[in-house]
């Protein structure tokens, strides 16, 4: 017989789970700046020549597929836990558990918001390359707004974005 209360700890903790999101916040924000090489101080100081502006796209394009890729893999994990998750739920059920059958729930409810985070992390990446091929200003505009919802959601103060 499996040992329901095992299975249990394969959830991903919020430690490893916030350690994740920082390296696709990486990837996202910062991986196509330090993988150029030129320097700049600020969007406004973007280089005019279109040697270095490719440069820096392609970076950060290769940042956005390192973040897919993590994402995807990370997605595939979590939808794994939330299959093994059900199945044990269901089992801890039918034994008439309720405390085991409301650890499962929580790990479940764990879980699955884990998984929302990370589909909104792929929702902004395809808003994102959806703006650049727009192309144009809405690029320059787009960058500057996400920088600024990043640093609110580090140290809850921006400029631009109120407390609600």
């Amino acid at each position: 017989m499996v040992c329901y209360h095992c299975q249990a700890m394969f959830v991903m903790n919020n430690t490893k789970f916030s350690r994740e999101l920082k390296t696709l916040i990486y990837y996202l924000q910062e991986y196509g700046i330090q993988h150029i090489d030129f320097k700049f101080n600020s969007l406004d100081s973007l280089p005019k020549e279109q040697v270095q502006i490719d440069q820096f796209m392609t970076q950060v394009h290769q940042g956005f597929f390192a973040a897919q890729d993590r994402t995807i893999y990370l997605l595939k994990k979590i939808l794994q836990e939330q299959k093994r998750l059900k199945v044990s739920l269901a089992n801890a059920r039918r034994q008439h558990d309720k405390e085991l059958s409301q650890k499962f729930l929580d790990s479940l409810n764990q879980v699955k918001f884990q998984e929302r985070v990370l589909r909104k992390v792929m929702d902004g990446i395809s808003i994102f390359l959806f703006s650049l091929i727009r192309g144009g200003k809405t690029v320059i505009k787009t960058a500057r707004f996400q920088r600024c919802r990043l640093r609110f959601f580090r140290s809850q103060e921006c400029g631009t974005i109120q407390r609600s």
